[in-house]
């Protein structure tokens, strides 16, 4: 006898549990998921919870880096390739003129200058 009967998901033979597609477990009481979800997410309730760089119903569509955080397009490659202002594998990196040629704090794309330093990149000393 096997436990549960197989759960009418699979075959008993000589005690073990033989699942049907789809079914797995000593018990064959658990669902699979698509393609196991091909490596790349969970399987919770027989669906994929795919990592953030893939999509579908089993994980298999490559997407870009964090759909490179709306600020760009991923391209065919699935590499992002950045708006105007930002940078990074994912888009996430914000880019000021000149960096704000290392006298200030680069937000929402200006650069905020410490004390003693102008302009629109820093890069020009207060008298």
């Amino acid at each position: 006898m096997c436990p549960n009967n197989c759960n009418g998901n699979g075959v008993c033979h000589n005690g073990l549990c033989f699942c049907k597609t789809g079914f797995t477990g000593k018990e064959c009481n658990m669902k699979t998921c698509a393609n196991e979800c091909s490596g790349h997410g969970i399987c919770l309730d027989s669906k994929c919870v795919c990592d953030s760089e893939f999509d579908g119903i089993d994980c298999s569509n490559k997407l870009c880096l964090n759909n490179c955080n709306g600020r760009g397009r991923c391209d065919e490659n699935k590499n992002c390739v950045c708006n105007t202002g930002y940078s990074g594998k994912d888009c996430s990196l914000e880019v000021c003129l000149n960096d704000c040629s290392n006298h200030g704090i680069c937000k929402d794309q200006k650069c905020y200058c410490v004390d003693g330093f102008v302009g629109e990149d820093c890069s020009y000393p207060t008298c």
